[in-house]
């Protein structure tokens, strides 16, 4: 234990905390424990599913206000934690620092991370390029990544594996790992999403625990790793953190290229293992299987490379030194002046007397009595504005209805991504919408047909900035008529799962299950076969069972 640290106190608040596979409870914990003697741990996870999202947030904050610590090392998920609550964590404990750790900016940081990041003391970004916060204003901003070499080692086992990749299958994923079976390499796929690919079922481990993960990178000659993230992006790669673990385990790898890649591994070798398209992917695996040395070396010198600069235990000792070296200032919010003002539908009738109203305007906001703002829903949307330069803010929402209470969420994002144009702009209700004013006036026909419900192609990723965090609640929705199972399930959060899920845990389900059984039937079918197909859902029961 370092003296330095044996008196402070450290809350380890990150959604999977307290799961066994989870990397906050696997890496962090052990080390956070070592450098302070003792933690606390909070699990936003396992409160969330047994009491609802409210009583989680309490008992958060009651924990903070009892214990006062030092430090709170978060890792949200998406909207587990209110803003509020965040905000309150200062009321209930002035000197306490927070910390969260940003993993995707590559593909979250225009939508999610510019925004939360203004919450916390510190940001922990797992990109080594932080341009995109210092060039608004958040220079509270470090990098911190690695890996855990006390658990991903060499363990000395034999290589039954030729080629392993261990992941999901998202974007172009299925096409290179169809294309390397096609063409005879002999491999072996791990991970969850995979069993609904039936033509390769012959080559599918199904998913990992922790330890059978390490086991499985020993036991391949060539380890796989792609570099694209979940959802596109003008920043469209990352490195994904397999890549230290597979390295830490003295294991060889070929990985996807990308432009701050040889940030991580400024190596002259790096060339060798990189690969950016299928052709030379397959190439360097023909290779590097008949050339077993030279692949040996090479993983050799990654390794020595990996722990030298990338463990946990070196990241986090010389961030929480810095932090007891420097004087601590909190952040603050940046101030945006600007004058919103809101119309209603009926208001386009008198196209003169409106215009009038938006002289003294920065913003146009459509507001009806369908939808209800919540809090700090025009300063996020328009610090979008200002921020991304674009003339539509639309900002995510929950679907509520007075018995059920907020039962889906929608992500516009992921929406924006999977959806066509028209699909889209039925789900953005106008009620989700900040506009610039000369935007609107010289597009208030079209703002017209939008508001209802007759244009499908006002909003598109050029002209509009997305906020990934609920601003307001849509207590009227009537925009899912032509939409189909699979768009829904696609683009919601299905919140009255995670309902459900706190219910059986208190023993209270009766009531709420007869309720939104009754409710789909009358009004959103979707909801049933949701719920359905979770019955036959082992992971999700065990989620209820914690």
């Amino acid at each position: 234990m370092n003296k330095r640290f044996f008196k402070k106190k450290v809350l380890l608040a990150t959604w999977g905390c307290n799961e066994e596979d989870h990397y906050t409870n696997r890496d962090w914990k052990p080390i956070l424990e070592k450098l302070f003697g003792h933690i606390h741990v909070f699990s936003p996870r396992d409160n969330y599913f047994r009491y609802g999202k409210e009583e989680m947030n309490r008992r958060f904050l009651n924990l903070i206000a009892e214990e006062k610590p030092d430090y709170v090392l978060f890792g949200i998920s998406y909207d587990e934690f209110y803003p509020e609550t965040l905000i309150k964590v200062k009321q209930a404990s002035p000197k306490t620092i927070t910390i969260n750790l940003f993993g995707d900016d590559n593909w979250r940081f225009d939508n999610w991370s510019r925004y939360w990041a203004l919450f916390f003391d510190y940001i922990w970004a797992s990109e080594k390029d932080i341009s995109n916060y210092i060039a608004e204003g958040i220079d509270h901003v470090v990098f911190l990544h690695g890996t855990n070499p006390d658990f991903f080692k060499k363990i000395g086992l034999k290589k039954i594996y030729d080629v392993s990749f261990i992941g999901m299958p998202i974007r172009d994923r299925p096409e290179y790992i169809k294309y390397l079976y096609n063409h005879g390499i002999s491999m072996r796929l791990f991970g969850a999403g995979w069993e609904k690919y039936s033509n390769l079922r012959d080559i599918y481990g199904g998913f990992l625990k922790s330890k059978d993960y390490v086991k499985t990178i020993n036991e391949t000659k060539i380890n796989l790793s792609f570099s694209k993230g979940a959802l596109a992006s003008k920043k469209d790669k990352q490195l994904k953190g397999r890549v230290f673990d597979i390295f830490s385990c003295r294991g060889f790898l070929l990985m996807e290229d990308y432009p701050g890649l040889k940030q991580f591994y400024p190596l002259p070798e790096i060339k060798k293992i990189i690969f950016k398209n299928k052709q030379e992917l397959l190439r360097k695996i023909q290779y590097y299987l008949q050339n077993g040395e030279e692949r040996e070396a090479l993983a050799e010198k990654f390794h020595k490379f990996t722990l030298k600069n990338y463990s946990w235990e070196s990241e986090f000792t010389n961030f929480f030194n810095n932090t007891l070296n420097m004087r601590h200032q909190r952040a603050a919010f940046l101030e945006i002046n600007k004058n919103i003002v809101r119309i209603s539908l009926s208001e386009f009738e008198n196209l003169v007397a409106l215009k009038k109203k938006l002289i003294c305007a920065d913003y146009v906001s459509l507001s009806s009595e369908n939808a209800k703002n919540l809090d700090y829903r025009d300063y996020f949307q328009a610090y979008s504005l200002e921020k991304s330069k674009k003339p539509v803010s639309c900002c995510d929402y929950y679907l509520h209805d007075c018995a059920l209470g907020d039962y889906m969420l929608f992500n516009a994002k992921k929406a924006l991504q999977s959806l066509n144009k028209k699909q889209f702009n039925r789900l953005c209700i106008p009620e989700s919408l900040l506009i610039q004013k000369n935007y609107f006036i010289k597009n208030m026909r079209k703002f017209r047909k939008f508001f209802e419900g007759k244009s499908d192609n006002l909003l598109n990723e050029k002209n509009t900035s997305i906020v990934s965090i609920p601003l307001l609640r849509n207590i009227k929705n009537n925009k899912f008529g032509e939409l189909n199972y699979s768009e829904i399930k696609s683009t919601f959060k299905m919140l009255f799962i995670e309902k459900l899920y706190s219910l059986i845990y208190q023993k209270k389900i009766d009531s709420y299950l007869i309720k939104l059984i009754g409710f789909s039937l009358l009004k959103n079918k979707f909801i049933l076969q949701y719920l359905l197909s979770s019955l036959f859902s082992s992971e999700r029961w065990q989620r209820a069972k914690q």
